[in-house]
């Protein structure tokens, strides 16, 4: 369990600082660049979600993922 929860943790933060230094991405390369990431999970068993707002002109971006209980 605590692999899993690291690998997810890692993926998400890895996406994270692509995110945050290349421009043009879309919700759908963020969510296939974090499962290219999961070493030793299956992708098809994780939820990824990304959302994003813009506030004052700054994007934000959030990076969820989360495996079946």
């Amino acid at each position: 369990m605590l692999y899993a929860r690291n690998t997810l943790q890692f993926a998400v933060e890895e996406t994270a600082r692509f995110a945050m230094i290349n421009t043009g991405w879309s919700t759908q390369t963020l969510s296939d660049r974090l499962r290219g990431r999961l070493s030793g999970i299956d992708p098809s068993a994780v939820v990824v979600g990304v959302s994003n707002e813009t506030v004052g002109g700054v994007l934000f971006v959030a990076i969820r993922a989360s495996t079946p209980q």
